[in-house]
């Protein structure tokens, strides 16, 4: 997963890379032909618990990120 959250950040914006991977032998499809997102995998916990957090980058984002911290109690943000 971190591999290939890093090669999608080297093209995509960060807002545009997905939270989550969840690998599957084939894509399912619809009647039409288009993919069957009802039929997609849900993502399990341990899938979810690898999330990787992204670090703040300007100031203003780690002022945001402190505030957040002491609002919700914890060390880390997600």
């Amino acid at each position: 997963g971190s591999e290939l959250r890093k090669r999608l950040s080297e093209t995509l914006p960060s807002h545009m890379i997905p939270a989550y991977f969840v690998q599957v032998d084939r894509i399912p499809l619809t009647a039409n032909g288009k993919t069957d997102k009802n039929a997609l995998p849900k993502p399990g916990v341990s899938q979810t618990a690898q999330i990787a957090s992204a670090l703040p980058e300007t100031e203003l984002e780690e002022k945001l990120c402190r505030i957040w911290k002491q609002t919700l109690g914890t060390d880390t943000l997600g």
